[in-house]
């Protein structure tokens, strides 16, 4: 019995999907596929034949199987900073390129480019930015290159930090900008929580927030830091959303909004191992690592301390957090998340016994 258009059309956007997700695959799992549509591997692999015969994907020999790709289109230019705007280099660029993009994706991509843009042109001071866009009917990734002074470096010299990779926390954060007077210190935060990937390099050290893969959840993580030693200045930021993407600009301010529809940034999350990335074994015991932790906390309301990947802290730290910041902060709500045992019995032994 022949299946129905609309069971033929959600196989092969799956299939899609699971090459988008993982570019350059070689294991499609068509098993896995089969038993989840209640078809055959044989049907399975003639979708693949269909797929590929119609320009969806492309199949490269590689050994004794294959690897998928889908096809995409790369458009690049050089905008000069003088005398840019970055509403009109959408217009110009970008707009005609992603106009079949459903709208939700097509607003997200929209607003992080006008943001990253403006962030190159006021902030940088270099002298021209690198626009590097590909699609695929999967997502669409930009690159945004600048040949300024790198985002980490300003940021530190800006807060006087003693160490680059200090600015990578405070970004982290959000409600930080060099230039108080013309930005809020909001684009980066908000356009990481939008983005499907997003991810910045500069300064020898990479960033990369809100990296999602529905296709294979375990290797999904809030915040990623590594060294990535570079020979050029400036500042790469490089973001992905997915055509599929369903989470609104609305929605993504109303999360870290105090109250939904007024847009004000009163929450926000702080990944704890920030602090020390970069150590294999880091110690969270002493007040000058809380301190560095909660500087610049006082500007929100609710802060959320995600304890990923820490597995012990000291009474001293403890203490600093979640005792003396409340006391002098009272407006201000810390909630500790994904605690080892560990550490949730060293918070509640430093909290007060009201609590």
């Amino acid at each position: 019995m022949s299946l129905s258009e609309v069971k033929r059309n959600m196989i092969k956007n799956h299939i899609i999907e699971r090459i988008g997700w993982s570019e350059g695959i070689k294991d499609l799992d068509s098993a896995g596929i089969a038993e989840k549509f209640g078809v055959t591997a044989q049907t399975i692999y003639r979708y693949l034949y269909k797929l590929e015969e119609g320009g969806r994907i492309i199949r490269t020999p590689k050994g004794r199987g294959y690897t998928y790709d889908l096809p995409e289109t790369i458009k690049d230019y050089m905008l000069p900073i003088k005398g840019c705007s970055e509403d009109v280099a959408w217009n110009m660029y970008i707009e005609e390129f992603v106009e079949e993009v459903p709208e939700c994706a097509n607003h997200i991509m929209y607003y992080i480019f006008t943001e990253m843009v403006n962030n190159a042109i006021d902030h940088s001071e270099g002298t021209e930015i690198n626009v590097i866009v590909s699609k695929n009917e999967f997502r669409t990734e930009f690159k945004i290159i600048d040949n300024g002074i790198g985002i980490f470096s300003k940021i530190a010299a800006a807060l006087n930090l003693p160490e680059k990779r200090f600015a990578v926390l405070e970004l982290s954060k959000g409600k930080f900008t060099t230039n108080p007077e013309s930005h809020t210190g909001e684009g980066i935060f908000f356009s990481s929580k939008a983005a499907d990937i997003f991810l910045i390099n500069s300064d020898n050290l990479s960033f990369a927030s809100n990296v999602t893969h529905d296709a294979a959840p375990e290797i999904a993580q809030e915040y990623m830091v590594w060294d990535f030693p570079i020979d050029k200045k400036g500042t790469v930021i490089l973001f992905t959303v997915h055509h599929g993407h369903s989470k609104t600009l609305k929605e993504v301010f109303d999360e870290f909004a105090g109250v939904p529809d007024e847009y004000k940034f009163d929450k926000t999350t702080v990944p704890v191992k920030l602090v020390e990335f970069g150590n294999d074994n880091p110690l969270f015991v002493s007040r000058s690592q809380a301190k560095r932790l909660m500087a610049r906390f006082e500007e929100f309301k609710n802060i959320i301390l995600d304890f990923t990947n820490v597995d012990e802290i000291g009474q001293g730290f403890a203490d600093e957090v979640f005792r003396v910041f409340p006391e002098k902060h009272p407006d201000s709500k810390l909630t500790p998340v994904n605690c080892s045992d560990s550490v949730m019995q060293m918070i509640k032994r430093v909290q007060p016994r009201n609590q």
